[in-house]
């Protein structure tokens, strides 16, 4: 029995000693960017512009981030003389995040193989059957807007938009060098105009109306055109909201194939929940 225990813990040792997220190199294998070395472990300037793009790091410092390695990496050597790695308690629980980790891997690639990306009139008809889902619950504007760095440009687009509509303006001016930004159909929430100047051309236009240009502080002169208001409590039209429709429909889809996976797991290896 003492034999089987020993036998069991290498097993284990062998399996989880090892950390998930490996960075780092061999000593023989040194590369000339080296960031920083702890023992026989180096952080190049390849494996730190990865470790920069986690999440956990968007907002440090390049020095915090390499601070941070450093600091697992001496904390994790001095584990291993703790005999850390072949604590029962860890162990188990290495082996519950082994295998959470496992799952979560097993579940993403199953997802990545059978999701479809649904078409326009499979989320058109998912709207049409789920609009009183699709609310919004605070005031949201639709709104065009011209940015250009000339003002007699931008004055000269107002008067051939009020004397036809958006997009034959955008056509009149297709290529002109003094087009800063064209903005077509811009859906936002009033919480998330991008400034005050804005929010208050749109709060105080009508459906249908264009603003007077107004001069920002980017050195532009600007135009809005007013498309629609939607009030809290409305849903907005699909066009508006396609986004927001694929994504829930992808939701849907996600935890139908999962449902899907795990039927088929449950038959295949035989699963009995005995109450």
């Amino acid at each position: 029995m003492n034999a089987y225990i020993k036998l069991r813990k290498a097993k284990l040792i062998f399996l989880f000693a090892i950390p998930i997220f490996f960075f780092g190199c061999k000593k023989e294998e040194i590369p000339e960017t080296i960031i920083a070395k702890v023992g026989e472990r180096f952080l190049t300037e390849k494996q730190l512009d990865s470790l920069l793009t986690f999440t956990n790091n968007k907002n440090k410092y390049r020095e915090e981030v390499i601070r941070d390695w450093v600091d697992s990496e001496v904390l994790y050597l001095e584990a291993q003389k703790a005999n850390i790695l072949i604590d029962e308690d860890y162990m188990q629980l290495a082996y519950e995040s082994s295998k959470m980790l496992a799952n979560a891997f097993l579940i993403k690639k199953y997802l990545s193989e059978n999701v479809i990306k649904a078409d326009e009139s499979a989320l058109l008809e998912y709207y049409n059957n789920h609009k009183s889902e699709l609310s919004i619950t605070s005031k949201a504007y639709v709104y065009n807007h011209a940015v250009f760095n000339d003002e007699a440009k931008a004055i000269l687009f107002r008067e051939t938009l009020l004397g036809s509509d958006w997009s034959k303006a955008v056509n009149v001016f297709s290529g002109d060098p003094s087009i800063v930004d064209l903005i077509n159909e811009k859906f936002v929430f009033e919480y998330d105009v991008p400034n005050k100047t804005i929010h208050t051309i749109l709060s105080n236009l009508l459906e249908g109306e264009t603003s007077i240009i107004f001069p920002t502080e980017k050195n532009t002169f600007d135009v809005i055109q007013l498309i629609k208001i939607y009030e809290a409590l409305a849903t907005p039209d699909f066009i508006h909201i396609k986004k927001k429709v694929e994504d829930r429909y992808l939701i849907i889809e996600k935890s139908r194939l999962y449902d899907n996976l795990m039927s088929q797991l449950y038959s295949k290896y035989d699963v009995l929940i005995y109450r």
